[in-house]
Parts: C-alpha cells; sequence; structure tokens
C-alpha cells in the first residue's frame, strides 16, 4: 500500500475534513434550512411577534407619520397589549374633525417600548404627542457587549430563527381548527393587512371565548381586587425613562400620562386625579399627568378577562378624545394658522 492506514498509529489526511463535513451536515445546514423557513414563511410566526417587528419596520422606514414637518398634532399611543385592542386611531381623528394624527404604537407583552419612538424621531417622524396607558420598564433591553452577559438576547440575536420548530408544531395545530394550513397563513397575512389599516390597532379575538366577543354581566376573577384601588407605579428612573426625557426635551414633544382600563370589579373606583403618580413626574415638566389611574368599563366591553373588544375601544378611545381634547385642539389651531 503506498498511503497510511489508521491502523499505523497516525489520523489520515482526509479525516479533519471529514468531521467538518458531518458538522455542517448536523448543524450548519439545518440551521440554513430553519433561516430560510423562517425569512420565506413569516406567518407561522406567533401574531404577537409578527405585530412587534412590523411596527418597529415602519417606525424605523415610514409609514406611521408622514416624514414632512407636522402639519397638526400627531399623536402616538405606546403601552402594551392593553393599548394595541383599546386604541382605534381612525376614531380619534374622526372624533377630532381631522385636526389630528393619531397611531397606535401599543406592543403586545412589552413594557419597554421606547425603541420605536426613537425610531419614529430618526425616521423624520416624531410626534408631538405621545400618550403612555401604562409603566415603562426600569430597564433597556441588552445591546453591543452586554448581549455577551445575555443568553436570552445573544440567542435572539444571534439565531433569530430558534422558535421556527415550535411555530411549526403550533402552526400545524391550530390549522386543524382554522380551516387548514393554507387558511390560517392567510389569516394571518390579513392581521396585518388590517393592522396597517387601521393604523396600529389591532382587535385580540384569539383569547376570545364567549359568545360576540363580550364577558358575561358579572364577570369576575379571584384575583380581582373590588375594594382596592390598583395605583400605577411609573420609575422615575432607568434608561428608558431618561430617554424619554431627553426625547422629549430635543424634538419638543409632550408625554401624556392617560389612565388605562379595567374591568368593573376588577379594581376599585378611583380618584379623579392619579396624586401618586403626578407627584412622581412634577419635577418634569416635559411628562404631563391626566385624568385618573383608570377607568372601569363594563364586562359586556370586554372580549376576555382583560383586552377590550371593538365596542370597548370606542368607548375607551371616546374617553380619551374628551379627556384630551382641550390639550390637543389649541395646538391643531395653531398649526392651521
Amino acid at each position: 500500500m503506498n498511503h497510511r492506514t489508521a491502523f499505523d498509529g497516525t489520523v489520515p489526511a482526509s479525516q479533519p475534513w471529514g468531521r467538518f463535513v458531518k458538522f455542517l451536515a448536523l448543524f450548519v445546514l439545518p440551521g440554513l434550512f430553519l433561516a430560510w423557513i423562517h425569512n420565506s414563511f413569516p406567518y407561522i410566526r406567533p401574531g404577537y411577534e409578527l405585530v412587534v417587528e412590523e411596527k418597529s419596520r415602519l417606525a424605523r422606514e415610514g409609514g406611521i407619520f408622514a416624514a414632512a414637518p407636522a402639519a397638526r398634532p400627531r399623536l402616538a399611543v405606546f403601552g402594551s397589549s392593553v393599548a394595541l385592542s383599546g386604541f382605534v386611531p381612525r376614531l380619534f381623528e374622526e372624533l377630532s374633525g381631522g385636526t389630528v394624527d393619531a397611531y397606535n404604537m401599543g406592543l403586545p407583552g412589552s413594557i419597554l417600548y421606547f425603541d420605536q419612538l426613537e425610531s419614529l424621531v430618526k425616521s423624520g417622524q416624531a410626534p408631538t404627542h405621545v400618550v403612555v396607558t401604562n409603566p415603562w420598564g426600569g430597564d433597556d433591553p441588552p445591546r453591543g457587549l452586554a448581549l455577551v452577559w445575555n443568553d436570552a438576547a445573544l440567542r435572539d440575536a444571534l439565531v433569530p430563527f430558534h422558535d421556527t420548530p415550535r411555530d411549526l408544531v403550533l402552526f400545524a395545530l391550530r390549522s386543524r381548527t382554522a380551516g387548514g394550513l393554507a387558511a390560517l397563513y392567510d389569516d394571518t397575512r390579513h392581521v396585518l393587512t388590517a393592522l396597517r389599516e387601521d393604523k396600529g390597532f389591532h382587535f385580540i379575538k384569539s383569547q376570545s371565548h364567549y359568545p360576540n366577543d363580550a364577558l358575561p354581566e358579572g364577570f369576575r376573577l379571584p384575583s380581582d381586587k373590588p375594594d382596592e384601588v390598583l395605583w400605577r407605579t411609573f420609575h422615575a428612573s432607568g434608561a428608558p425613562f431618561e430617554r424619554l426625557r431627553r426625547l422629549a426635551r430635543e424634538h419638543g414633544i409632550k408625554v401624556l400620562i392617560v389612565p388605562r382600563y379595567l374591568r368593573r370589579g376588577e379594581g376599585a373606583e378611583p380618584p379623579a386625579e392619579d396624586t401618586e403618580a403626578t407627584r412622581q413626574m412634577q419635577p418634569y415638566p416635559e411628562i404631563e399627568v391626566v385624568g385618573p389611574a383608570y377607568w372601569l368599563l363594563p364586562p359586556a366591553l370586554f372580549s376576555d378577562p382583560t383586552h377590550t373588544n371593538p365596542a370597548g375601544a370606542r368607548e375607551y378611545t371616546t374617553r380619551l378624545w374628551n379627556l384630551l381634547r382641550d390639550r390637543l385642539q389649541p395646538a391643531a389651531v395653531a398649526a392651521s394658522r
């Protein structure tokens, strides 16, 4: 034989390459396949991920407000899924008589939402008024070198398709009650189409389990506290708060902290003013607390224990307009002049 074999104690020259090929076959190629599925079939992913991604994209690239200088007040409502399902921008604009532009920037499951505000500013879409419905988080998500010390954030940044196998399984299971794979995929696509047409508003129908998407009268949860006022706690420190203040000062943005909504019986009727939040924000003139901590709405206006149905969203939006009209209309008149 004119070449060495494994029996003479040496390693064949081709063995490292064989191991490398096996590594590619076992890890890299499946990863590339999952990445292709992730990018080519986006609507198999959970709806909340798609909503966050779409609003973030519109904030970066345009599509929220016109990039030209504001000719009238531009109002962006920020918050969690409670804001997402509770504020109807087109109704708010209609109530204003067309003097205000509005957009729903609510994000499901998020209390760290000022990345989107900063993107709006950078893309020339800065709102004149930012409406906040719930407290923001105390710390920014990790970035840069900080990602190294956060396993979950590092994984999301380097391997965005890591949940694709789970998404495929859940999508297949949900499709059994949604008319099949193609029907569910098309329905999810329409969710984003409606999100754009409705200026960020989204009715969270997937969690509704009652006729006509309305909770029955007298609905209660064991966790309800009907005799206790459920105050909010806003962090007057931390990276998100400092970033909000900086953006407000540098770009002339007025931040309005407004009531959220709760079910009747979920908490006690609050005082007419949120005195604690007002005290916390008093040193910061760019931020104003308006109205009570929350409004109580009847269960019939909720599709699930947390989120309003379309009728409830109209009620909440109308209340917001009545609360803010005196702060927005003078600005609209000044802009028209």
